[in-house]
């Protein structure tokens, strides 16, 4: 037999919701005519004996979705001759009416319906009464059905919460609708009301005329929505900015509670539908992946006695970019370097400075100044960060003049210092101090006493606070020694090699500490053949 198929009286206009388990589920009409549902004179006056009433709570099957709220579908099974499923009574609501629709299956149609309705304040007063009312005095009747389905129309004003106690009244007359595959009829003839599943057992318990009522709340729905987006410029607030696909939201209760969760769509949107009213929620959103710092509603979004539709609860993370800076400076003399980020000093490691995690949306200032003994040059950026940054620095730094060494670029200023703290060697020593320099008349000088036999190799490293570009080494071999410039001279810039025939020497390579220090490394080796005799002295020589 076909749901909803209207005949008889009543003119019935559909109503669109939608089902919780399926799109099959009964049907809500819209708000229409009530000829044929008019109020018969108020409360019962009155009633048939009877012990008590049984009363049922309905299965929760959808939402009506004509107005705003949303609101909820409520099923009942049509009981027959106490314990006979003759059909199903649906009750909703919308914004101004409540709405019962009585649907009988293959076993019975209608004949006549009888609403009686009560409110909390009624129910609390007692006035629902203990014995069966009499039909007569229903508040709602429609009469000459003769079809499988009806709707009562209840004119109210319905809040959100509101509690109601309905009686659904039928009586059943052999099924007989046109297009309605031919039915058992076993119904025809009985009394019906809707309850549940446990309605039967109450009804059988019944002394007297059995009856019951059904209840009835108005359960209101909303729809929460909002968008998970990257605050570029770190305003706070949305701005035709792009938004995270996939991120994960959370809709939690008061108590902590998962209600739901959902992800959002490729333009970061998201929806939870369908949200029940008059309760505490809060929404929290995961991360998305990268660096970013959480920014409009972090921490989530709180709402109190959720009553409507709650849009814009957005979350919006700002992209944090690092920026990556060289400094070179070009100098033949000692200098200081000083760099600073918005006034904060940095250190960096072998002229490379890393600034992590700096926000978007607001200016930096970058500056690199070297300083020598006459004078300063600086370099410096100024800007705010969309993407990480990489920058170079270059500084040329002004040296003193070469004008008093007397003897041209060879020689040496004898009122030169040159501050080095040594030459470090890899391998073992022998003799003498390694490390123990001392000052000659032309100059600092560093002098290594060793022992090397043939076919040996070592590696020095020396570490100053001048930039040099040239050095000259005196190599002695045998064991007399003294504490002036002897032996074989090899004169060295940075990367060159000297063979002399009995060793080699290289210069490898020359470090920016970073600190205003230098730090120089030679490899020395020595050859079979030269002589039979141990390298004894090793003398460098730095021009200053």
């Amino acid at each position: 037999m076909s749901k909803f198929k209207l005949i008889g009286v009543m003119i019935m206009v559909a109503m669109a919701f939608v089902a919780c388990e399926n799109n099959n589920g009964p049907l809500a009409p819209e708000m229409g005519d009530t000829e044929g549902a008019l109020g018969k004179g108020g409360k019962p006056s009155a009633s048939v004996e009877t012990a008590s009433a049984c009363n049922a709570d309905g299965e929760f099957v959808g939402y009506n979705e004509t107005n705003n709220p949303d609101y909820g579908i409520y099923e009942y099974t049509l009981w027959a001759g106490q314990h006979n499923d003759a059909g199903t009574v649906t009750i909703t609501n919308d914004d101004d009416n409540i709405y019962v629709t009585y649907n009988t299956n293959s076993t019975a149609d209608l004949a006549e319906v009888h609403v009686y309705f009560w409110t909390q304040a009624e129910k609390d007063a007692g006035i629902i009464p203990t014995k069966r009312p009499a039909p007569g005095h229903a508040d709602y009747v429609i009469e000459n059905i003769n079809a499988d389905a009806v709707t009562v129309t209840i004119p109210s004003e319905l809040a959100c919460g509101e509690n109601f106690y309905i009686s659904t009244h039928a009586a059943l007359i052999a099924n007989d609708t046109e297009g309605d595959e031919a039915g058992s009829g076993d119904n025809a003839g009985e009394t019906a009301y809707a309850g549940n599943a446990d309605s039967p057992a109450c009804f059988d318990g019944t002394k007297g005329a059995w009856w019951g009522y059904v209840n009835y709340t108005v359960e209101c729905y909303f729809d929460i929505s909002g968008t998970v987006y990257e605050d570029a410029d770190n305003s706070g607030n949305m701005e035709d900015e792009a938004g995270f696909d996939g991120i994960t939201v959370t809709l939690v209760d008061a108590d902590g509670n998962v209600v739901a969760t959902t992800t959002t769509n490729p333009d970061g949107s998201y929806l939870f539908e369908h949200v029940a009213g008059g309760a505490d929620y809060t929404v929290v959103t995961g991360t998305p992946a990268g660096d970013y710092l959480a920014n409009e509603n972090a921490g989530g979004y709180s709402i109190s006695n959720l009553s409507n539709d709650v849009s814009d609860v957005d979350f919006g993370f700002v992209p944090l970019y690092d920026i990556a800076l060289s400094v070179l400076v070009n100098a033949d003399c000692a200098y200081d370097l000083s760099l600073t980020f918005d006034g904060v000093e940095l250190n960096g490691i072998d002229g490379f400075y890393f600034i992590e995690n700096q926000l978007p949306g607001q200016d930096y200032m970058l500056v690199a100044t070297a300083t020598s003994s006459e004078g300063s040059v600086t370099q410096s950026w100024t800007g705010s960060l969309t993407a990480d940054l990489s920058l170079d620095f270059e500084l040329t730094v002004d040296c003193p003049s070469d004008d008093n060494n007397g003897g041209g670029d060879d020689e040496v200023d004898n009122e030169g210092t040159c501050d080095f703290v040594g030459a470090t060697p890899s391998g073992s020593w022998t003799q003498g101090d390694p490390t123990s320099p001392f000052l000659a008349a032309n100059g600092f000088i560093i002098k290594h006493d060793l022992g090397m036999e043939n076919n040996g190799q070592r590696t020095y490293t020396i570490t100053g606070s001048s930039l040099l570009t040239s050095v000259d080494v005196y190599i002695k071999h045998g064991r007399s020694k003294n504490d002036g410039l002897f032996g074989d001279l090899i004169s060295l810039s940075e990367g060159s090699t000297v063979d002399t025939g009995n060793h080699t020497m290289t210069w490898d390579s020359v470090m920016n500490n970073g600190d205003g220090t230098y730090t120089y490394t030679f490899t020395f080796v020595q050859y079979d053949g030269s002589g039979g005799e141990a390298l004894s002295h090793m003398t460098w020589q730095f021009p200053c």
